[in-house]
């Protein structure tokens, strides 16, 4: 799969997704998907990809905020050369991962790492992927 830095590959998870957006929703979601290759994210998630813990998976919104979220990384090198868009989340599921990540630098962070945990597992089953969120031990 050698390519241009801007190649962008979509997951069957993100066809699949992108099949079934409104008309209302797909220009929004192709605009953000346009900027990946520009290289500033608009959020770095603490979600990180598959046997690469220092690449994390980022996220561009588009610029309707009640469209899906663009959820993308780096391809790995024997990927190829570019970005993965790895799903769409819907802006309350992610909101709900954003409010649970919040929670961890708190005092009490034991249960923001549980409702983190829960977030994330609620990500990779929306996308059907499997992540790992790299996460500080619970505060005491």
């Amino acid at each position: 799969m050698a390519g241009s830095q801007s190649d962008i590959l979509f997951s069957s998870s993100a066809i699949e997704a992108m099949d079934r957006l409104p008309d209302s929703h797909l220009e929004p979601v192709a605009a953000a998907i346009a900027r990946i290759p520009d290289g500033t994210p608009d959020r770095e998630l603490a979600i990180v990809a598959p046997e690469r813990p220092s690449e994390h998976y980022q996220v561009m919104f588009p610029d309707a905020t009640d469209s899906p979220i663009v959820m993308y990384r780096k391809l790995a090198r024997q990927e190829g050369r570019g970005w993965l868009v790895a799903g769409l989340l819907d802006p309350e599921t992610f909101n709900e991962y954003e409010n649970a990540e919040g929670l961890l630098g708190m005092p009490g962070g034991r249960h923001g790492l549980l409702r983190a945990e829960l977030a994330a597992r609620a990500l990779a089953l929306n996308m059907k992927a499997f992540f790992v969120l790299r996460i500080r031990p619970p505060l005491r």
